[in-house]
């Protein structure tokens, strides 16, 4: 008789397990490992043999001498301190922005999009083109 006398909080906590062990354990969310995001090489295409002139003319609108000439000309008003935040742009990469903004006349994101940097630095990049040409050859004609 004992054994059939099981009092009422002894029940109750019998059924509460039971009810306990029908819920499914939801999955846990493990973290994944952190890691340091490197970014990819960014896109020079003044560096790249593989590249046909008529894809490079049809991307800034000159050939690849002309490209460069009129790089080694802004060199020293484009020149960037490298002491500032981040790797700075270099010269080729300057010209490359502002060309390929007035040759297109595509959207900072686009630019951003396209050569992997950030649109604020399309922004200032392009605009720092602009006055470097005008303050360089103003006087030259192109």
């Amino acid at each position: 008789m004992a054994i059939i006398k099981i009092s009422i909080a002894n029940w109750v906590a019998l059924w509460y397990w039971n009810e306990s062990q029908k819920i499914p354990e939801e999955p846990r969310y493990i973290r994944a490992i952190r890691m340091a995001f490197k970014r990819p090489d960014r896109w020079e295409p003044w560096a790249d043999d593989r590249i046909p002139m008529s894809r490079f003319i049809e991307y800034f609108r000159m050939s690849l001498e002309d490209f460069r000439w009129l790089s080694d000309e802004l060199r020293e008003e484009l020149q960037l301190d490298p002491l500032g935040r981040g790797q700075p742009l270099s010269v080729e990469a300057q010209v490359a922005v502002g060309l390929y903004r007035m040759a297109h006349g595509a959207s900072y994101l686009t630019i951003g999009h396209v050569f992997q940097i950030g649109k604020e630095t399309a922004d200032k990049t392009s605009a720092r083109f602009v006055r470097a040409v005008l303050k360089v050859l103003r006087t030259a004609a192109i």
